[in-house]
């Protein structure tokens, strides 16, 4: 997925409206916001596998005094 949007560069099919009606920025602006998504679900799943394993080390560590 590219990173600058179709509208870079566009200027037969500009009009005021034109993030509104243009199907080919939606679809980028749809596409964008799924990969902002699943990169805030890794990110989640990440810190809470971190938080475990910190978790579990902790105890153990307790247990062991």
């Amino acid at each position: 997925m590219s990173k600058k949007s179709p509208c870079h560069g566009c200027e037969e099919k500009r009009s005021p409206t034109c993030h509104i009606d243009c199907p080919d920025y939606l679809d980028w602006a749809n596409e964008k916001q799924r990969e902002r998504d699943k990169r805030r679900d890794s990110r989640d799943a990440t810190s809470y596998m971190i938080e475990q394993i910190l978790k579990r080390k902790k105890q153990k560590n307790k247990e062991r005094r």
